[in-house]
C-alpha cells in the first residue's frame, strides 16, 4: 500500500507540473488550433483537463486533490503538515507504535510509522477526509479524479504530439 501511495503521490505531483501546459497550448494560438486537428475523444480529454485550469470547474478541486499532493508530500515536503501528523499521532494511545521490518531486499524493508504520516497527512490535512468517514472510500474517490485527469492527460498528449510531428515532418 505504501509503494501504491507513493506511485499515486508521484503521479499526481507529474500531473500537476503538466496541467501548466495545457495553460500554454490553450494561451497560444497555433497550438490551440492543432487540438482541432485531434480526435474528438482527445479533444474532450483537452477539455477535462481545461477544466482544471484557473477559472475551470474543477479548479479548486484539482489544487485541493492534486496540487497540494505536489507541493506538500511528492516533490516537496512541507514540514508543518508533517508535525501536525505526527502530534495527531502522538496523541492517540492505540497509534503510538508501529512497525518497522527489514529484509535482505528493499522490496522487504517497510517503516510503517512514515507510511502513515503521509497517508494522515494526504488523506485528513490536504484531502479532508474527516475521520468518522469511510477513509477508503473517500481516498478512492479522491485518487479516481486525479486517475481519470492522468488518463485524459495521456489520452490527450498522445494523440497531440503525435500529430505535431506528423505535420512537422511533413515539412
Amino acid at each position: 500500500m505504501g509503494a501504491l501511495m507513493y506511485f499515486i503521490r508521484l503521479q499526481f505531483g507529474h500531473l500537476n507540473e503538466a496541467i501548466k501546459l495545457i495553460q500554454e497550448i490553450q494561451d497560444d494560438t497555433y497550438l490551440y488550433e492543432r487540438v482541432n486537428s485531434c480526435s474528438q475523444a482527445a479533444q474532450d480529454s483537452f477539455i477535462k483537463l481545461l477544466n482544471c485550469l484557473k477559472g475551470g470547474r474543477d479548479y479548486k478541486k484539482f489544487l485541493q486533490y492534486v496540487g497540494r499532493i505536489r507541493h506538500n508530500t511528492a516533490f516537496h515536503y512541507d514540514p508543518t503538515v508533517i508535525k501536525k501528523a505526527l502530534a495527531d499521532r502522538a496523541s492517540r494511545a492505540e497509534a503510538r507504535y508501529s512497525k518497522i521490518t527489514s529484509g535482505d531486499h528493499i522490496s522487504l524493508c517497510r517503516f510503517k510509522l512514515a507510511d502513515q504520516i503521509v497517508d494522515s497527512v494526504v488523506c485528513r490535512q490536504i484531502w479532508k477526509i474527516p475521520k468518522d468517514a469511510d477513509l477508503r472510500k473517500e481516498a478512492d474517490e479522491c485518487v479516481m479524479f486525479g486517475a481519470d485527469l492522468c488518463k485524459a492527460l495521456l489520452d490527450f498528449s498522445g494523440e497531440f504530439i503525435f500529430r505535431y510531428i506528423q505535420e512537422h515532418a511533413a515539412v
